[in-house]
């Protein structure tokens, strides 16, 4: 039999593979990175080929192979798999494990149909399929091209068995020795937090692994309704929540359900004509009425308050203001309290962008600020000092500026989130410190909160005053065997994130 050949680069007539950054690395190590198994005569594949977990790309076009093992999926860091040219009547559904997959070339062979795992190949450019007696629709789908093909895949690929309940669980960072002794004389409340990725944002080209029918609002709005029903929780704290979505539907909706609510879209939509308005998204915060009575609201606009506070500081007027993020706060007083304490519950979502950690930092910074504000004005009122609920989506990790200022209640100006950027002006008129002892309900109990293909990690979180309030017990992380061959959203989960929610009992 004649030898394989050993390639380190696919041939000039064939397709060049871009190697990422990781497999560069894995090539450096590595001798060569694909087999040109062309043309040799196999009839059956070699196991001994499925402990090459290195390989890129496989040509194994022309040869006399009638079936794929589903070892296949062990190499999966292919990018170009060639099966032209055999005498292939199936294929195994774990190639739909290949999700580095680019190019899958299956031309002449015997197949009349395609697992529906194929679909989970999201990354797939290029499907080769001519010179198959392909079965309808997929014959039609094919004349229209690979991503006809693979949209028809995706959409009706078999649902998996949904995770396993989320389980609640006690955090780490709790200080259960300044709790009550009597539970009774407790005030004791549960808030829920969650970015529910509003419909402008929720696109195919961005989330190319969600079958559409999943990404569609009407169907995820469901979703996200019973997970918040399934919680039950007193306090509300939702992001990226349409104008017209609000009003339309999660208003009346929790209405029904026992509770009131309080909400604003980004500053930019009071520039906007009334219909464009409606496709904004801004925070939004939903009370319990048998637990709450509001007795203020207030509107947190970054955008204003970076020009209030910017002169002198370029970095200010041109990186701070242009990002129109809000966050909305409500004082709430707790219904036959225990302690006559009131809840100044805040809901906030910075900007997204990684390259600008300083203005997440400078929003955290007037965000605090202004809760402060909110604060003292209701103690010089009543004489009391509000519990403070602070959540929302951060877009920042645990080891970030933005978690350090929130946590530590101070930043230095040399923080390597700031260093670089002109903000001494706003250093030296308002200051990188705050004074609310703010800790964060979960302590590592996730692993993540935002779980995509490009990024996966923890972003949300919910603060709570240690002087007035300690976390009982937080949501904890979805089952990690479960999430192992999907990311969000998806069929089950609704979201990019996951929703976050902590018990808390006031002191």
């Amino acid at each position: 039999m004649p030898k394989p050949i050993i390639r380190d680069q696919p041939s000039e007539k064939r397709t060049k593979v871009i190697l990422s950054q990781e497999e560069a690395e894995t090539r450096a190590v590595e001798p060569w990175t694909g087999l040109d198994m062309s043309a040799v005569g196999f009839h059956v594949i070699s196991p001994a080929l499925f402990k090459m977990a290195h390989l890129t790309f496989i040509y194994l076009n022309q040869n006399n192979l009638s079936f794929i093992p589903a070892e296949i999926a062990r190499l999966h860091s292919l990018r170009l798999v060639d099966l032209s040219h055999n005498k292939l009547r199936s294929l195994p559904p774990e190639l739909g494990k290949l999700t580095n997959l680019r190019e899958l070339l299956l031309f002449q062979n015997q197949l009349n149909a395609l697992p529906f795992e194929l679909g989970a190949l999201f990354q797939l450019n290029v499907l080769g399929l001519h010179g198959n007696q392909l079965a309808e629709p997929l014959h039609t789908y094919a004349s229209e091209g690979t991503e006809t093909v693979m949209t028809y895949l995706l959409d009706n690929l078999p649902i998996s068995q949904a995770p396993p309940d989320r389980m609640w669980v006690k955090p780490l960072n709790a200080d259960y020795s300044r709790m009550p002794k009597d539970d009774a004389e407790a005030d004791a409340f549960s808030c829920f937090c969650f970015n529910v990725l509003c419909d402008k944002y929720a696109t195919r080209q961005i989330y190319a692994y969600c079958p559409s029918w999943a990404l569609d609002w009407d169907y995820r709005k469901q979703q996200i309704l019973k997970e918040i029903s399934t919680q039950n929780s007193d306090l509300i704290l939702l992001q990226e929540v349409e104008n017209q979505e609000f009003y339309g539907y999660f208003q009346p909706e929790l209405h029904q359900r026992g509770y009131e609510g309080v909400f604003s879209p980004k500053s930019r939509a009071r520039t906007m004509s009334e219909h464009d308005r409606k496709h904004v998204d801004g925070c939004a915060i939903f009370y319990r009425c048998d637990k709450f009575t509001q007795k203020a609201e207030h509107l947190i606009e970054f955008e204003r308050l970076a020009v209030a506070v910017g002169k002198g500081s370029p970095d200010m007027l041109n990186r701070v203001m242009p990002k129109d993020n809000i966050a909305v706060s409500v004082m709430l007083e707790v219904k036959g309290s225990k302690t006559g304490k009131c809840v100044l519950a805040t809901n906030a979502h910075l900007t997204w962008d990684p390259e600008f950690k300083d203005v997440k930092v400078i929003q955290a910074v007037m965000l605090t600020k202004e809760v402060e504000k909110i604060a003292a004005a209701h103690k010089a009122a009543t004489g009391q000092m509000p519990a403070i609920i602070v959540g929302g989506d951060f877009n920042s990790t645990p080891d970030s500026g933005v978690l350090e200022f929130m946590q530590k209640g101070r930043i230095p100006d040399a923080h390597p989130d700031i260093t670089g950027r002109n903000y001494e002006s706003f250093a030296a008129n308002v200051g990188f410190s705050h004074s609310l002892n703010l800790r964060s309900s979960y302590s590592g109990e996730m692993p993540y909160t935002n779980y995509t293909y490009d990024f996966t990690g923890c972003i949300d979180y919910i603060f709570y005053n240690t002087d007035t309030v300690v976390a009982t017990h937080v949501l904890g992380p979805v089952d990690s065997d479960a999430m192992t061959n999907f990311w969000c959203p998806n069929p089950h989960f609704a979201s990019d994130h996951f929703a976050i929610s902590a018990k808390v009992v006031l002191l």
